[in-house]
């Protein structure tokens, strides 16, 4: 199978949402085939699979191997910077705050553990 072939099979089976199948096409292209230009479809799979990380990682390859793409997915990119902060917000609104109720526990477990200290007297 050609490599335009390739690459048609693997945006079919992104778009059926056969994930694992489409990164290893993908993947298929980029080291078998040495076209690097696959990489930000890899970052939309990685995306659609929830991992943020690995899927700036993906269009951040790709924009390195072929620069001219960067414009062309630089939205896609920026939106997936944008989601990552968000997320990492999220994550530190949440931590902020069960250290704030675990500090609230804190204190009225002192201040119950005085006050029945001080009624046994």
């Amino acid at each position: 199978m050609d490599e335009s072939e390739l690459l048609n099979r693997g945006v079919y089976k992104l778009e059926s949402g056969a994930l694992q199948e489409a990164e290893h096409i993908f993947e298929d292209i980029i080291f078998t085939h040495k076209d690097p230009r696959a990489w930000p479809l890899i970052g939309i799979v990685k995306m659609r699979q929830g991992d943020l990380e690995q899927s700036i990682n993906a269009f951040q390859k790709g924009i390195d191997a072929v620069p001219e793409m960067k414009e062309k997915y630089q939205n896609s990119y920026a939106q997936l910077c944008l989601d990552k902060m968000q997320a990492l917000k999220q994550e530190y609104l949440l931590v902020k705050q069960q250290a704030k109720e675990a500090k609230s526990r804190r204190n009225w477990g002192f201040v119950l553990g005085g006050l029945s200290a001080g009624m046994g007297n």
